[in-house]
């Protein structure tokens, strides 16, 4: 199992939890959308900072652009 494997399977166990606590409905979350395959959704968002992955590295830059006022993304 690689390390983005286990940090992903973290993340997604951690935003459970807090949606639970909070009252959401993950099942209702979990459940698929069909979407129209001749409409692809394109999304456009201003960033200083674009993290790739929820490693320590990747958290680590995000919190370092947080902390000095920098915009950032994660994917």
């Amino acid at each position: 199992m690689a390390g983005a494997t286990v940090s992903s399977h973290a993340v997604i166990g951690a935003v459970t939890k807090a949606l639970e606590k909070a009252g959401g409905d993950i099942q209702a979350l979990k459940q698929k959308v069909d979407k129209d395959e001749d409409t692809p959704t394109v999304t456009e968002k201003e960033t200083d900072v674009i993290e790739i992955g929820a490693g320590g590295a990747g958290l680590a830059a995000a919190v370092s652009s947080h902390e000095n006022g920098g915009l950032y993304g994660s994917l």
